[in-house]
């Protein structure tokens, strides 16, 4: 299903923003 990769896509969306944020 779309949902659950969209999902997937947008939790590892806001961790690399959170790495990139710290350096």
């Amino acid at each position: 299903i779309y949902l659950i990769i969209t999902l997937v896509l947008s939790f590892i969306l806001r961790r690399l923003e959170r790495r990139m944020k710290i350096l």
